[in-house]
């Protein structure tokens, strides 16, 4: 009786096959996104797919949680293939990210009205926004509060510090505020959204924002005063 001879690197091969391709796939993948993502953010084809990809998280974000939903789920609920889902976005993660940021952008931009920022209303009118957009997660995604606040919090941060330095920087080009200045007032705003966002805040949004504001801008007339 002949016995059949098996290789017992047979299965390392295959594994180490396995693993070049998926290292290979992903090299090329990186390397197509950076050079590919700033043409497609111009083409209004591509924003319509980025926009019915976060259409479709918010959507089954409502229904399910984060670690049940698959890619499959996302692309079924877009109607586009896993390839296109790629093309824009690394992972569910990142496009988790995206949908955030993407909410925290709309907030601030309708939150931001065309008045100096030495006006107290100004301030008040962007920082209650701030705070109702934390308030409103508990309610509108809970998943926000319980699970992922870290990535929810840190989206608002960046973003908001990014508004508010060029906002800063255009009503005051011949003064710039300082980026650490910028750092702490986008951090503490932040910050003190962190309380709606725990249902921990023993006060309205506007009072919140009123009692905020006049904190912040006495630090920043006291900064201005040195700099002087």
């Amino acid at each position: 009786m002949l016995r059949r001879r098996t290789s017992t690197h047979k299965p390392a091969r295959l594994l180490l096959k396995r693993q070049t391709r998926q290292i290979v796939a992903h090299l090329s993948l990186e390397t197509n996104k950076a050079m590919k993502q700033p043409a497609e953010l111009l083409d209004p084809r591509a924003k319509r797919t980025r926009a019915l990809l976060q259409q479709a998280m918010g959507e089954l974000l409502t229904e399910h949680s984060l670690a049940s939903v698959t890619i499959g789920d996302i692309t079924r609920r877009a109607s586009v293939n896993r390839a296109t889902f790629y093309a824009h976005f690394q992972d569910k993660d990142d496009l988790l990210d995206s949908c955030l940021r993407e909410k925290c952008r709309v907030v601030l931009s309708n939150a931001l009205p065309g008045q100096p920022p030495d006006a107290p209303e100004t301030w008040q009118c962007l920082i209650k926004a701030v705070l109702e957009f934390f308030a409103r997660m508990p309610r509108v995604c809970p998943q926000a509060a319980r699970q992922w606040n870290g990535i929810v919090v840190n989206a608002m941060r960046e973003e908001l510090n990014r508004v508010l330095a060029e906002w800063l920087c255009a009503a005051r080009p011949a003064c710039p505020v300082p980026p650490t200045v910028i750092a702490a007032v986008s951090g503490a705003i932040v910050t003190a959204g962190m309380q709606w966002l725990r249902r921990e805040a023993n006060v309205t949004t506007e009072q919140g924002a009123s009692e905020l504001t006049a904190f912040l801008l006495t630090g920043m007339k006291g900064q201005r005063q040195a700099d002087a």
